[in-house]
């Protein structure tokens, strides 16, 4: 039972769940699924064998992440018919057989092996998993292509002869805040579910040991290269032109864990604080989340009546429970004074093709100065309205689309 809980097994949720807390490197963790706990680093050896009899100790261990290599009919039609690098199998098999200190044949069938054996080799399976959870962190969170510097050091570090790049600590300023911010997630720092790529420290980038054992393998370095030459490219056609002096391009969409991170905040925080906004003191920002169409099936308390007025101007409803004297509300009310900049987090909320995950980024927005009390609809609970000025118009046709009822034009 334990097993399963820590793997995310079904059948403890549909058995009514458990009790208690389960803590991964510190952190609170709560896998609904078994690709959930993947993702987070566990495996699981079951004691009914998952292997294919027919299949070699080598074949098995890499089922489904093969190393593959180029051939003529590949380079005219495509990866679909690369064929399997089978120098590079028996180099990655045998890397994860000898990091359990044991004697395996990789070359013997499953059906031929004793039972010991056969355990061993459920075990290097998982251990071998982990440069797939290497690359698979670097395609999704860094490969995406959002910032360009996260790639240009990984490059350097992957490229050098000894995993080592000098790199001065620039002065404080943006720049810093950037650098501060590209370390965070090459460290995995920024996340609890981040990967430890790589460490900053006395003026250098130095590939972290597990990364830099990872990319002894011929395979898995030209996977990693080809996700970082991917993730340049759709940078330079997707993410060059930045609004300001962010990380961020207008109008373009981001997911809530990416716009914490592009804002440059130390730590991802708990989503379930920031609600509809939430201000990061250290960095002094303040973005705004708005689900434009709210979902009737949410609490009543949360379905604010956010609205814009114009292209350029929008009024958004505090959290509940807010008055004139709340702290959020004064520190907009004095926004210039302090510095804290506001910037604004827009998705439709419904219909949206990427199911709701992604916010457009639509500028930095001021207060106005135009503060209302008011008492939510169907509740007697206080708010406040704020009216913003947006620094851009909204763009005529997304503007369009956020005020549209698609449900009408159905």
């Amino acid at each position: 039972t334990l097993m399963k809980i820590l793997f995310g097994m079904d059948v403890i949720r549909e058995t009514g769940g458990y009790g208690g807390d389960v803590l991964l490197n510190g952190e609170k963790v709560n896998f609904s699924t078994p690709s959930d706990a993947l993702e987070a680093g566990i495996g699981m050896v079951h004691q009914e064998f998952s292997l294919i009899p027919g299949f070699t100790a080598t074949e098995n261990i890499l089922l489904n992440r093969e190393p593959q290599k180029k051939n003529v009919l590949s380079e005219v039609f495509g990866p679909r018919l690369n064929t399997l690098d089978y120098k590079e199998m028996d180099k990655c098999a045998d890397a994860a057989i000898e990091k359990m200190g044991v004697h395996i044949d990789a070359d013997m069938r499953i059906s031929d092996m004793p039972v010991g054996h056969k355990q061993f080799t459920e075990i290097a399976r998982e251990l071998s998993k982990d440069q797939l959870k290497l690359l698979k962190f670097l395609s999704r969170k860094i490969a995406n292509g959002k910032r360009r510097e996260d790639l240009l050091v990984l490059k350097r570090l992957v490229e050098s002869a000894d995993g080592v790049v000098l790199d001065p600590k620039p002065a404080e300023g943006p720049k810093r805040r950037r650098h501060d911010a590209v370390a965070a997630m090459l460290c995995g720092s920024f996340s609890t579910s981040g990967e430890n790529l790589a460490e900053y420290r006395d003026g250098e980038w130095v590939l972290s040991p597990r990364f830099r054992e990872a990319l002894g393998n011929a395979g898995f370095k030209d996977q990693v290269m080809q996700a970082i030459e991917f993730g340049l490219a759709r940078s330079e056609t997707l993410y060059s032109e930045r609004y300001k002096d962010t990380d961020f391009v207008l109008n373009a969409k981001y997911t809530r864990e990416e716009i914490c991170r592009l804002l440059r905040w130390e730590k991802e925080p708990n989503y379930q604080n920031i609600g509809g906004y939430f201000h990061d003191k250290q960095t002094n920002t303040f973005p705004v989340f708005v689900n434009y169409d709210k979902d009737p099936s949410i609490s009543i308390t949360t379905q604010y009546e956010d609205r814009f007025v114009s292209e350029n101007t929008l009024i958004a409803i505090s959290k509940s429970r807010r008055t004139l004297q709340s702290p959020e509300i004064q520190a907009l009310r004095n926004a210039k004074e302090n510095g804290m900049r506001c910037f604004l987090f827009l998705r439709k909320n419904k219909n949206d093709k990427d199911a709701g995950t992604e916010f457009y980024f639509l500028g930095e927005m001021y207060p106005t100065g135009q503060f209302k009390p008011i008492v939510m609809r169907d509740t007697r609970a206080g708010a406040v309205e704020i009216t913003y000025r947006l620094d851009v118009p909204v763009r005529a046709d997304l503007y369009e689309y956020f005020l549209s009822d698609l449900d009408v034009a159905e």
